[in-house]
């Protein structure tokens, strides 16, 4: 059995951080995260519709809420009434506001973890392909490659540079 690399409290903890304090929690979180950080389908989509009424910039409640979901061709998906009743209880779920940023720091952990195992599991499958009449280069790029692929995501200021460059 796998393991699944999430932290449904701490998806519910940002949405509902998002939902209490706005468009400030959005602004201190949106450069860590994006709907792909959520592991869950339901609270990617939540994020998403968040983001819309941000964009907008407007202020968040039910009503803005499912209009940006229209927007954006969610309605049916929140015609589910386990959805509202998800949305709803985010509303009314307690979070302090400098807990967000915390939490928003533990789903993006989580989001590394799945890139990573996605990563390695690739790495397999084409080290799996070698038939033996490769050079040295061309295996060292089965791993190389997709590492330095990944490196590229992140936000620091350092380019990567190819491990295996002249050997």
């Amino acid at each position: 059995m796998t393991k699944t690399l999430q932290d449904l409290g701490a998806e519910r903890a940002v949405l509902a951080g998002l939902f209490a304090y706005g468009l400030e929690s959005y602004i201190e979180i949106s450069d860590v995260l994006d709907y792909n950080s959520f592991a869950n389908q339901s609270n990617q989509i939540i994020y998403k519709c968040i983001e819309k009424v941000f964009t907008n910039e407007a202020e968040i409640d039910v009503a803005t809420f499912l209009s940006a979901a229209e927007n954006i061709g969610f309605s049916e998906f929140f015609k589910d009434k386990r959805e509202l009743t998800y949305i709803k209880s985010l509303m009314d779920f307690p979070i302090k506001k400098d807990n967000v940023i915390y939490f928003a720091a533990q789903v993006k952990k989580f989001e590394l973890g799945r890139k990573i195992k996605s990563l390695a599991n690739k790495i397999s499958f084409d080290a799996d392909q070698i038939k033996g009449d490769e050079n040295v280069d061309e295996i060292i790029s089965i791993i190389e490659n997709p590492i330095v692929e990944f490196l590229k995501e992140d936000d620091s200021k350092t380019k990567p540079e190819k491990i295996g460059e002249g050997v």
